[in-house]
């Protein structure tokens, strides 16, 4: 793994970055977490009438919708895992960057790649049960 910083204690330009690998750990329990976060949100958003009427008129159909792009919650982020989410008491959860990355594909390599490194599925001292929703810790578990 990279030499690990704690998220709080980063700073970090998101206009040069796609998003992150992060590790969370439980310092009571020592359950960990290991996922990937975007530092932007795109979210289309429909347009209203006076949007859709000040457009220029042009061939074919005209778009009902636009991108917004806005940053997204990565600072107060915890994770997908429910668990952690739904734990009232985040202050025993220490947050770690692993790794910054450029485009989306290398966010989701370099996700995968951490996961299969430290076995995540494998241990129960992870709080991860799925690996890009197809490999299943019940499944690896069993054999």
């Amino acid at each position: 793994m990279d030499v690990l910083q704690k998220l709080e204690e980063v700073n970090i330009d998101t206009n040069e970055w796609f998003g992150f690998i992060y590790l969370i750990k439980d310092t009571i329990s020592g359950k960990q977490y290991l996922g990937k976060k975007n530092f932007k949100s795109v979210v289309n958003k429909k347009l209203g009438k006076k949007e859709i009427k000040a457009l220029p008129v042009t061939r074919g159909r005209n778009p009902s919708k636009k991108k917004v792009i806005s940053e997204s919650d990565w600072k107060n982020y915890y994770s997908s895992c429910d668990e952690i989410k739904n734990d009232p008491d985040k202050s025993k959860y220490e947050r770690y960057l692993v790794k910054l990355c450029k485009t989306k594909a290398s966010l989701s390599y370099y996700e995968v790649k951490y996961q299969m490194i430290y076995g995540v599925l494998e241990s129960e001292n992870w709080y991860n049960n799925t690996i890009l929703g197809k490999f299943y810790r019940n499944n690896i578990i069993n054999e």
